[in-house]
C-alpha cells in the first residue's frame, strides 16, 4: 500500500497570525513556544507512514489552524529503478524524453519504439531490437520486464499505435495515425516519409518480437487478464469527479476534477490562481481515489522547493521557488534600486520566455516578483542565462 506524509509548511497569508501559533499548539500537544518555532521552519514533516485517508485529516486539521499542509507520497514508483539492469538506468528518462518530442502522442510513440532498436546489435532492425529487450528485462523478454519501462496503458497505446500503423503502410497508405503531413493537402514531405517507413519497419520488429516471446497475443494485443487503467476503470467517472493525484516524478499530492479518460491517463483540472485553470494528463497509477470523499487543495501559497541563486551583483540573493500551484516565482527579495537595474528587470520576464523558446509562461507578479513557468530545473537554465550580465566578476 502506498504511504504518505504530511508536512508543515508555515501560516496561511490569510490567517490570524496571533491566533496560529495557539491553534497548533492545542493539535500537536505541543507548547506555543515550540508551535511558533515550527512555524518559522521552512518545513517540518509532522506525519509519515500513514495512509491517504488519514493525511487527508491531518492536513486539514492543519490548515483549520491557519497553517499550510502539505501531502506527499513517500515512493514515486514511475521513477524506480528496481528491477532494471544497471545498464538501462538512464533508458526510462530517455523514453520519457520522447513521449514529448512531437505534438501526437502517436509520432512520439514511433520515436519511443525507435529508441530500442538503437545501438549495434545486428545488421536488421529485428535483431537490434530483440537483443536491446532481452538486455533490458534482464536476459528474458517478459511482460513484467517491459513493465518496468511502461506503464500498462502505455503499453497497450504503443500497440494500437503499432497495429493501426503497419496496417496502413502494408496498404500502401499516407493518411496515416502518426500525422505525416498532417494538415497538408498535399503528399508528406521526404522526411515525413521517411520516417513513416522506419516507424513501420520499428513497430513490425516490436510486434513480431513479443508474439514470438509470448508477450501479447497473436493479434498483438496484451493479455485480457491485464489491468488497465491501474484497475480504476469502474471507479472513474468521465467529467465532474473530484480526485487527487499526483503529477509524474513528483511527490505532491493536488486536488482537481476529472475532465475525461484516455488511453494513457486521466485529463484533470485544477485551480493554479483565481480566475486560471490548468489541465494535465495524469497516469492512471498516479489517481488516488482512496482518500475519502472530503480533502482539499495543496495551498497556492506553499513553498514547495527553494533555490537561491548566488554570484550576481543584486542587493540581495535571488531565490526559485516552486509554489503549492506548482509555479515557479523569482523572488529578488529587494526592488531594483539602480537605474540600471529598472532597466535590467522591467521586460525581465519576456526575456526569460523569450530564452526559453516560448516553453516558460512568465509574467510581472509585483515588484521584484516574476512568474517564471512551472519547471523548476528550467526555470533555473533559463533565468540564469538571462542574468548572465549581473554575474560578479571573479
Amino acid at each position: 500500500m502506498m504511504s504518505f506524509s504530511v508536512t508543515l509548511r508555515g501560516p496561511r497569508k490569510d490567517a490570524v497570525q496571533s491566533e496560529i501559533a495557539v491553534q497548533l499548539a492545542k493539535l500537536l500537544g505541543r507548547s506555543v513556544a515550540d508551535a511558533e518555532r515550527a512555524l518559522a521552519m521552512p518545513s517540518l514533516t509532522v506525519k509519515r507512514g500513514i495512509d491517504l485517508r488519514t493525511a487527508n485529516r491531518y492536513q486539514t486539521a492543519l490548515d483549520d489552524c491557519g497553517a499550510c499542509a502539505t501531502i506527499e507520497r513517500e515512493f514515486i514508483a514511475e521513477s524506480s529503478l528496481d528491477g532494471i539492469p544497471e545498464a538501462f538506468h538512464a533508458f526510462p528518462a530517455v523514453l520519457r524524453h520522447a513521449e514529448r518530442i512531437h505534438p501526437t502522442n502517436d509520432k512520439n510513440h514511433a520515436a519511443m519504439v525507435g529508441l530500442l532498436a538503437t545501438g549495434d546489435h545486428g545488421s536488421s532492425v529485428h535483431s537490434a531490437m530483440e537483443q536491446n529487450l532481452k538486455d533490458m528485462c534482464g536476459g528474458r523478454i517478459s511482460l513484467e520486464g517491459l513493465l518496468r519501462y511502461f506503464n500498462v496503458d502505455r503499453l497497450k497505446a504503443i500497440l494500437d499505435d503499432a497495429r493501426t500503423t503497419l496496417s496502413i503502410y502494408q496498404r500502401g497508405g499516407y493518411n496515416q495515425v502518426v500525422n505525416y503531413g498532417y494538415g497538408r493537402p498535399s503528399q508528406p514531405s521526404a522526411a515525413d516519409s521517411a520516417f513513416y517507413i522506419q516507424a513501420a519497419h520499428c513497430f513490425e520488429a516490436f510486434l513480431v518480437i513479443l508474439r514470438d516471446h509470448g508477450v501479447v497475443t497473436p493479434e498483438g494485443e496484451l493479455p485480457a487478464s491485464v489491468a488497465l487503467r491501474d484497475g480504476k476503470g469502474s471507479q472513474i467517472r468521465a467529467k465532474g469527479q473530484r480526485v487527487q493525484f499526483c503529477h509524474r516524478d513528483s511527490p505532491y499530492v493536488h486536488a482537481g476534477t476529472v475532465d475525461g479518460c484516455q488511453t494513457i491517463g486521466v485529463e484533470v483540472v485544477r485551480t493554479v490562481r483565481d480566475g486560471v485553470e490548468c489541465s494535465a494528463l495524469i497516469p492512471y497509477a498516479n489517481l488516488f481515489l482512496d482518500g475519502g470523499d472530503t480533502f482539499r487543495p495543496l495551498p497556492r501559497e506553499a513553498v514547495l522547493e527553494r533555490r537561491q541563486l548566488t554570484g550576481y551583483a543584486l542587493p540581495q540573493v535571488p531565490e526559485l521557488r516552486l509554489m503549492g500551484n506548482m509555479e515557479v516565482e523569482l523572488d529578488l527579495l529587494a526592488t531594483p534600486q539602480t537605474l540600471t537595474h529598472r532597466a535590467f528587470f522591467f521586460d525581465f520576464a519576456s526575456k526569460v520566455r523569450d530564452q526559453s523558446g516560448g516553453r516558460l509562461e512568465t509574467a510581472n507578479l509585483g515588484p521584484g516578483i516574476f512568474l517564471v513557468g512551472g519547471n523548476l530545473e528550467l526555470a533555473a537554465t533559463a533565468v540564469a542565462q538571462v542574468m548572465e550580465p549581473l554575474r560578479l566578476k571573479s
